[in-house]
Order: structure tokens, then C-alpha cells, then sequence
């Protein structure tokens, strides 16, 4: 069965929960009139990545308004990227999952980079496991930028009969060589290559676009069919909505 996906590599406004959803919900509505029955945003999209101590204040419940937006828009499925306020004070790396008007599920982070530019470990609790989720037209699974460089991690989704595996990232430029350009986006590329390769099913990549505090993000978000072939690919320049589809067995 052939289901239409879209990727909404969009730039967010750092700290501004309301423009985001508002630019979610119209890209959404944007994928929706193209045919799409599920749109994904890349890491954090709705409150930008280099928080810091600004996390407390964009952290969201699962029944703020902010989600309860995207999730009564009831069009389109929904994955975007958050930060979740959980228990204690903790805050959690989160990407929320809602079709249909109904909030699907939550996949909390769970290896979170705390060297050299990042900071996660400071600001964030890990989340504990993989889960699946059940949407109207197949299962899906959900990593979040880190998290895909542990392959012993991500491939025990073998055994638990996804349809597609998504990768939210927030992954920046780390070195630019006139050989191989980009030199973390080929490493991703790899990565993502792997995963489509061994579990045999659609990858799709969702990475974010554009400046934030001086630092670039490279784009270059991308669908990889089952055997690791590119399906298509994004901009590395700019922001960009790109409607596809994928095969889902």
C-alpha cells in the first residue's frame, strides 16, 4: 500500500511556542491539500533546539493548548518535536504522535549528547525505551537524533513489526570538507542507510534547517526506501515541504 508522507523541514522560531504551532497547524494544512495523510517536523520544532535554561519555559503537558491545537486539527496525522514537562521538575526531549483528533503517543528521548556543542544531559531526562504506534495505515517507530547512532538500540525494532522507522533531528554542521561537503550529513546518510537496510522498511529523516545562535542546521531531510536506496531528499539551504509517499507492506 502506497501512503503519502510529507516532511515539514521547517525553521523555528527560538522560544516561540504560539508562531510554531501556528506554522505547524499551516504546513500541515498545506500537506493535507496535497494529499499527505501524515506530516513530521524535525527535533524540538515547536520551541527550536538550543535551549538551555529556557526549557522550563516551553515545556508543554500533553494537554496544553499548544498540542491540543495540532491535535484536534483532525486532517492529518501529526509527529513534531517538543519539550515534554513530566514529573518532578524533569523535561523530557519529546516527539508527540496524534491522528484523527486523538494524541497517539509520546517517545521521550533517550540518549541524550552532553559533549562538545550539546548540552542535553544537563537539561533533559532520558527517556527509557522504544515504543510503537498505531496509526490508521501502518505502525510506526520513532527515534530522535542521538538515539539513531545506537544501532543496538534502534534495530531491536526488528522484533517488534514496524512499517516505517522516522528520525527526528536537530543535527548541525560539524565540518565541511570540498571532498564530501557536509561531513555529519554523510554520516547520517550512512546511519539512516543502515537502518533501511536491516529492517527492510521506509526510513524517514526529518532534520532542521537554518540558524540557531550562529550555529547551522543542515537540512537535507530525506526518505530511503527498504535496501537503503534514496527515495528523495530536501534542501540543505532552506526551509521545504516535500510531499512523498512510502510502501507500506
Amino acid at each position: 500500500m502506497k501512503v503519502s508522507v510529507a516532511l515539514g523541514q521547517l525553521r523555528s522560531e527560538y522560544c516561540n511556542l504560539a508562531k510554531n504551532c501556528e506554522r505547524h497547524i499551516e504546513w500541515a494544512d498545506r500537506a493535507y491539500k496535497r494529499g499527505a495523510r501524515i506530516i513530521i517536523f524535525p527535533e524540538l520544532s515547536l520551541s527550536g533546539y538550543y535551549l538551555r535554561e529556557a526549557v522550563s519555559e516551553v515545556a508543554l503537558l500533553p494537554g496544553s493548548p499548544v498540542l491540543h491545537r495540532l491535535i484536534t486539527m483532525n486532517k492529518i496525522g501529526i509527529i513534531a518535536g517538543f519539550v515534554e514537562k513530566g514529573e518532578k521538575r524533569r523535561f523530557y526531549n519529546s516527539a508527540l504522535l496524534c491522528e484523527d483528533g486523538e494524541l497517539i503517543g509520546i517517545y521521550r528521548k533517550t540518549y541524550l549528547p552532553t559533549y562538545g556543542m550539546f548540552e542535553e544531559g544537563r537539561y533533559f531526562s532520558p527517556g527509557r525505551a522504544l515504543k510503537t504506534y498505531r496509526m490508521s495505515w501502518g505502525t510506526i517507530g520513532v527515534v530522535i537524533c542521538e538515539d539513531a547512532w545506537y544501532p543496538q538500540f534502534v534495530l531491536q525494532y526488528a522484533s517488534l513489526n514496524i512499517d516505517v522507522l522516522v528520525v527526528l533531528t536537530a543535527s548541525p554542521v560539524k565540518g565541511i570538507s570540498p571532498e564530501s561537503g557536509i561531513k555529519n550529513s554523510e554520516i547520517n546518510r550512512a546511519i539512516m542507510k543502515l537502518y533501511a537496510r536491516n529492517l527492510q522498511i521506509p526510513v524517514i529523516f526529518v532534520n532542521k534547517v537554518g540558524y540557531e545562535h550562529g550555529i547551522y542546521f543542515w537540512g537535507g531531510s530525506a526518505v530511503y526506501k527498504p535496501g537503503g536506496a534514496v527515495h528523495c531528499t530536501a534542501s540543505v539551504y532552506s526551509e521545504e515541504l516535500v510531499i512523498t509517499y512510502i510502501n507500506v507492506n
